[in-house]
């Protein structure tokens, strides 16, 4: 038996001569590789599938009668870098993991993000190494903690995750437009880059206590994103780049930032008596403006009202 020769050369390298430690029981032999090869100790992640305690994946054969053993010390290692095979192994009982192991085992209070649950989770556990040993749900996790854990996901790979609901992909369009008329002024970068990078600066202080994502809406990505206007800059920003244009008709009609140039989507009448084209930010910004039919139907497309009513309007108004 190979791995008990082993066994055999390690006890008497190591010089353990108790009877109970050298008995040709499968304990007994993985107490002794453990003391050898502390850094062999594998974890059971799926059958014939491992991790090491450097967080190494190790396959076994699933058809081996150690392929569904909780844990192993590996005696003899090959193959690659992410992925190595299992030639050698022992079975080792928690139990006496836990006592050969025990000063290296480390507790501590881990929270991190749960795609199942689209939540942050907070639990104790047990670690050796990259291994986790044991672990348990902590009910009430602390709300720095969890904003804290939340920064550190979305400036990673939660980034793409983040809902931009219409209100806030709106407020983040405006100031976009308004950084590119003003370049001097006092306005945030909210380009994708300097978002992602800056979470901790603008987001981070709305997430204490948050646990699930769907918590992160809307309305809260908006109102993080409005407190990094300077004061002040909120009300100029509303007078250089309104939300909605009033048109002659009297209605309120929303002017859609996302697009660039911005679009003024209206029904053709709405817009009788509007003799040019509405202009923004002190006359910098000009509306592209989309004309519907009574049904909602797209009519024209124009930059230039006035020409439009001298010129395209004949044809357009037989249409209707």
């Amino acid at each position: 038996d190979p791995l008990r020769r082993l066994a055999d050369q390690l006890a008497q390298r190591l010089g353990v001569n108790d009877a109970e430690e050298t008995a040709p029981d499968e304990d007994g032999v993985g107490r002794l590789l453990a003391w050898a090869y502390p850094d062999r100790i594998a974890q059971f992640q799926t059958p014939g599938l491992f991790r090491l305690l450097s967080g190494r994946r190790a396959r076994l054969d699933p058809a081996d009668s150690l392929a569904n053993a909780p844990y192993l010390v590996v005696a003899r290692l090959g193959g690659g870098e992410t992925e190595a095979r299992i030639h050698l192994a022992a079975p080792i009982s928690p139990t006496a993991l836990f006592d050969i192991a025990g000063e290296r085992i480390i507790e501590a209070v881990d929270t991190g993000f749960d795609p199942m649950r689209e939540s942050m989770v907070t639990r104790r556990r047990r670690r050796l190494g990259a291994l986790i040993l044991e672990e348990s749900p902590l009910p009430r996790p602390d709300p720095a903690a969890l904003a804290t854990a939340w920064t550190t996901w979305l400036a990673g790979e939660g980034w793409t995750r983040l809902i931009w609901g219409r209100r806030a992909a709106l407020l983040r369009a405006r100031l976009a437009r308004m950084g590119a008329l003003d370049p001097s002024g006092d306005w945030p970068d909210v380009t994708d880059a300097a978002l992602r990078n800056g979470v901790a600066n603008w987001l981070e202080p709305f997430l204490a206590g948050l646990t699930s994502l769907g918590q992160i809406d809307d309305d809260l990505v908006h109102a993080a994103l409005a407190a990094q206007v300077p004061p002040g800059g909120m009300r100029r920003l509303d007078g250089l780049l309104p939300t909605h244009f009033q048109t002659p008709a009297g209605r309120q009609a929303p002017i859609d930032y996302i697009q660039n140039p911005p679009v003024l989507a209206v029904k053709l009448q709405e817009m009788f008596g509007q003799t040019d084209t509405p202009v923004l930010a002190e006359g910098r910004q000009a509306l592209v403006i989309h004309l519907l039919s009574p049904a909602g139907r797209p009519l024209a497309i124009t930059s230039d009202l006035a020409s439009f009513w001298k010129q395209a309007y004949p044809e357009v108004k037989k249409q209707i």
